[in-house]
């Protein structure tokens, strides 16, 4: 059976909707959360419920956090078998990726511990949902973005202060009238009621980023056992003529939820067709999935690779994040590889006098350039571009097949992450064709012809 991610966040998900009264449940799509919901709990109070989870303090800085009343009670009676793994709790506060410093102020921390409880998933009551709804009908269109966890759950409990209003940090696009509406939302749900369902057992698998992927997916071993993970998984030998499956690992065997020990199966290879699986090779750390590797493919430790078509005794950089992506250009269908370094932050932003010096695959961007023949950032962003991003940067060549954008992407990569004192790296790479942005490309993408090429694999 080949699951989405959708299909496993419905499934993880499956206790959810007889515990609730009418309403709403926003939950992410990049977190695969496992916990043991045994006890008496349910969404049914007016105003929020959160769902909140024990996880280590540094985590707490890149998420948003739950100031429970009697947290350290709580802990202390699931640590002692008082009580079972699930409580209920009134929330005094929500702060929203923090520093260290400002938890303890606030006393997020669990007493005597180095853990506070970081959100996952909230429910929102039917009535709360009309008021939010008619703040929307007096206020259409926004004309800016409000965050459903930011801005919707840091204006509730009695020690909220709408401080964070101003506070543009975390936010990617910052508009005249942003903070200006953020006070009008604090204002609309200053007083609403809050509680939490408390999960004290429970695993938080965020897998938003690709270093938390490959974490994940490669030495989780409780995520691999719950989801019966196998390191291989329908892998097909096409040099012997029947592409019989010949994945050599039987699936993961279940961990408990508080298993901290690493599984040892280290790379993950999935609908892929290889031509000899002997002689080729995948690094550890790595996901490679719905891939064509001929003879002699070599890929390096953690890597993902999605989508690709590599010629025989193609050689993969280490730390390559790699997707091929069918488009549809001028009625046609071509093929783009956009290439990363797997640590590269998306977020990261420049204005464009200092687009020179943004990050990627560890090196500036200038020099990034012109290892890779792109020429001036002009090129890259246009000139009336606010916020340089690697989101937004156009580096990635529209070619004529699945191939030949694969390999283009492989020897990109290899020449950013040559020693700036060899001789190929003051030699640039040559960019074939019109160049494209991540964000482009997501414009022009054919979904039908990804799902093809997956099904085509699946033969």
């Amino acid at each position: 059976v080949q699951l989405e991610m959708l299909d496993i966040i419905l499934a993880s998900h499956i206790d959810i909707p007889h515990r609730m009264k009418p309403g709403i449940y926003s939950t992410p799509s990049d977190i695969i959360f496992l916990y043991n919901g045994t006890g008496d709990w349910s969404f049914s109070e007016p105003g929020f419920t959160g769902v909140a989870h024990p996880a280590p303090l540094q985590l707490g800085t890149t998420h948003g956090v739950y100031v429970l009343e009697d947290a350290g009670a709580i802990w202390q009676r699931y640590c002692d078998e008082c009580s079972g793994p699930t409580a209920m709790a009134d929330v005094k506060q929500f702060v929203h990726k923090v520093s260290v410093e400002k938890m303890k102020a606030v006393g997020a921390v669990i007493p005597n511990t180095d853990k506070v409880y970081v959100d996952h998933s909230f429910y929102i009551e039917r009535a709360t949902v009309r008021k939010l709804l008619q703040f929307y009908t007096e206020h259409k269109p926004l004309k800016c973005e409000l965050d459903a966890y930011g801005d919707f759950l840091q204006p509730l409990g009695p020690s909220a202060s709408p401080d964070y209003c101003k506070n543009t940090a975390n936010v990617m696009s910052v508009s005249s009238d942003f903070v200006e509406m953020r006070e009008r939302v604090f204002r609309l749900l200053k007083g609403t009621g809050f509680r939490a369902v408390v999960f004290n057992q429970a695993q938080f698998n965020h897998v938003g980023t690709a270093l938390e992927y490959l974490e994940h997916l490669c030495c989780n071993a409780v995520l691999g056992g719950v989801l019966g993970l196998s390191r291989e998984w329908m892998v097909r030998d096409s040099s012997s003529g029947s592409r019989e499956d010949c994945s050599r690992e039987p699936p993961r065997k279940q961990a408990k939820l508080d298993d901290e020990e690493e599984n040892p199966a280290n790379y993950v290879l999935m609908n892929c067709v290889v031509d000899g699986r002997e002689s080729v090779s995948i690094g550890e750390g790595s996901v490679v999935q719905h891939c064509v590797l001929e003879e002699g493919v070599k890929v390096g430790s953690k890597c993902i690779l999605a989508h690709l078509h590599l010629p025989a005794h193609t050689v993969v950089p280490d730390g390559s994040y790699l997707q091929c992506v069918a488009v549809e250009v001028d009625g046609k269908e071509k093929f783009i590889t956009y290439a990363f370094d797997v640590a590269d932050k998306m977020k990261a932003c420049r204005p464009s006098e200092e687009a020179s010096s943004l990050p990627y695959s560890g090196l500036e961007m200038a020099e990034a350039a012109e290892r890779l023949g792109c020429g001036a950032e002009g090129i890259i962003w246009p000139p009336q571009c606010g916020a340089c991003t690697l989101w937004n940067a156009k580096l990635f060549p529209l070619l004529g097949s699945r191939m030949e954008s694969s390999l283009c992407a492989v020897e990109a990569r290899a020449t950013l992450t040559l020693s700036s004192q060899s001789t190929a790296a003051k030699q640039p790479h040559v960019c074939r064709g019109p160049l494209y942005s991540l964000e482009d490309i997501m414009k022009v993408k054919s979904l039908k012809a990804l799902l093809d090429f997956q099904a085509e694999l699946r033969k």
